[in-house]
């Protein structure tokens, strides 16, 4: 498979009601970048797991982390212990990961206009504070996707 790949992942929000998180496989030439990683480090990841194997078990390049909200980071732990691959998320959101008590720390960081290659072409990294002080996007100049996390 070559493309996108969205995966929604049902949460219970903090008031209660259920809710959809998504995250998202970005995959081409063998290789993927994933995208969020729900809330439930054991459910989640195996949800994630599955689409994997569907997709063909592609390498993970690394994990990108939209923002550190609980619904979003939940199973990076895990994934990133199973396949080795490095998490990335903005600096401004590690204060978030410290209030949780959350003992996972990005392996790189992202910055505003920074450029990724990804397995579906370069993608920008575009900063995007409101929803949570590190919030980023990451936007496809030549097809307009944009991935946009919660916003």
């Amino acid at each position: 498979m070559h493309g996108l790949r969205q995966l929604p992942l049902r949460v219970t929000g903090i008031l209660g009601n259920e809710d959809i998180v998504n995250t998202y496989f970005l995959v081409g030439g063998g290789e993927a970048l994933l995208v969020d990683t729900g809330r439930n480090a054991e459910t989640d990841s195996q949800l994630i797991l599955d689409t994997w194997r569907e997709l063909g078990e592609p390498q993970v390049q690394a994990i990108i982390l939209t923002h550190a909200h609980p619904d979003h980071i939940g199973a990076a732990a895990t994934l990133r212990e199973q396949w080795h691959a490095p998490v990335g998320m903005h600096p401004a959101d590690e204060i978030i990961l410290e209030r949780l008590g959350v003992d996972l720390r990005p392996d790189f960081l992202l910055d505003d206009n920074q450029e990724l290659d990804t397995p579906m072409g370069t993608a920008t990294v575009i900063h995007t504070p409101g929803h949570s002080p590190g919030h980023v996007c990451l936007h496809f100049e030549g097809s307009g996707l944009l991935i946009s996390g919660d916003q």
